[in-house]
């Protein structure tokens, strides 16, 4: 949070003459885009100052006036919060001098009223000058409670946001998990009995022995199948389209998929 000053200040040093008010909760409150010169933007900066009320704003100010095709100014800002308050202190306030008891002349003369209203009286023993610097206390507290209220809202519906986005890419990776599920539901069968058919045994009898290590092969291929396909589906987009239609060439003309094949291992 700075000073009012230090914004007018900034602004000359930078020749950023371009600016935008903006209440706590980010409503547009007065901007100044028009190409005017320097001096004619700081008065009117001072004009919005004289008139504003007691309330927390944010000030933007721009090097430039261009703005986007949605209507938010184009160039990178310098954004400020700026606390106003209408202190209810009265500058070069005459002295009270209290007069000694014997001359006083009751509530009606000035000097008993200055004893009142400095020594206690109506006041519940608190001067002036202390109930006037409480007072803007309160205000100003009252002012920042309102800005955390705005700013834990704003963090809230970005929180919200944000959950929503991770849900999205949380159902969207199920989504994926389960089509590549279906890929390799779809295409190991017909994998497996290609690497069946080239493997198959010379005669029908089988060993208990056998059968462990066909067992054991068959799961090696099928997590290097897994692994192969994992690794296409993210280099290529139409990985799914181009295994399926290997997939229908391998039924429809095996000839031509064994060729392939010969290609692929002569590599």
């Amino acid at each position: 949070m700075v000073t009012a000053q230090f914004i007018k200040d900034t602004m000359r040093e930078l020749d950023y003459r371009y600016w935008r008010v903006t209440d706590s909760a980010y409503n547009l409150i007065y901007e100044m885009f028009q190409p005017v010169s320097l001096e004619e933007s700081l008065k009117r900066f001072d004009r919005f100052l004289k008139n504003a009320s007691s309330s927390l704003y944010r000030v933007y100010i721009f090097p430039t006036n261009e703005k986007l095709k949605n209507g938010e100014p184009k160039g990178q800002a310098f954004q400020y919060e700026l606390m106003m308050m209408d202190s209810v202190k009265q500058d070069n306030e005459p002295n009270v001098t209290i007069a000694p008891p014997a001359q006083q002349i009751g509530f009606n003369g000035i000097d008993a009223m200055g004893a009142v209203m400095t020594q206690g009286g109506m006041m519940g023993g608190v001067g002036l000058d202390r109930y006037l610097t409480e007072k803007d206390r309160i205000m100003e507290l009252q002012l920042r409670i309102q800005q955390l209220e705005m700013d834990k809202k704003y963090l809230e519906e970005k929180l919200e946001r944000r959950e929503a986005e991770l849900r999205r890419e949380y159902e969207g990776q199920l989504s994926s998990e389960a089509k590549i599920q279906g890929i390799i539901n779809n295409v190991l069968p017909t994998f497996m009995n290609g690497f069946a058919g080239a493997n198959a045994p010379m005669t029908g009898v089988q060993t208990q022995t056998n059968h462990t290590m066909e067992n054991t092969q068959k799961d090696s291929q099928q997590q290097r199948i897994i692994a192969a396909v994992n690794k296409l589906i993210k280099l290529d987009p139409e990985f799914a389209s181009n295994i399926e239609k290997l997939a229908a060439l391998r039924e429809r003309n095996p000839a031509t998929y064994e060729t392939a094949v010969k290609m692929l291992n002569s590599m």
